[in-house]
């Protein structure tokens, strides 16, 4: 069985009058490219972190990019732990010390 093609075809090596398709498969599950303006500071902490071996440019700020997804997500569990907590439960001192050290605990998430 041969696989699907992209209904547009696209030059791959330049050369005139060559034209091979891509396959449709080639194009799905890629990432998308955008292009951003970072301040100096950060772009030297991710260069330094892409030298230091954690991965390319785009690995730093998709892992740092997904810590935020993840500390907005346990903020919010916090919010709403913390407003539904019951007062005679034993688990309210909890609630209310995760609701003061929220900051402290969301940068140990990592």
């Amino acid at each position: 069985m041969g696989q699907a093609v992209s209904a547009v075809a696209r030059t791959i090596t330049g050369q005139p009058n060559e034209v091979q398709l891509i396959p449709q498969w080639y194009d799905c599950g890629m990432s998308v490219q955008m292009t951003i303006r970072v301040d100096d500071d950060l772009a030297a902490f991710i260069d330094q972190a892409a030298k230091a071996g954690e991965g390319s440019r785009a690995d730093v700020i998709n892992r740092v990019i997904k810590r935020e997804i993840r500390r907005r997500a346990a903020a919010q569990d916090a919010q709403v732990y913390a407003s539904s907590a019951d007062p005679d439960l034993e688990s309210d001192a909890y609630a209310e010390w995760a609701t003061r050290n929220a900051s402290q605990v969301w940068s140990e998430l990592d």
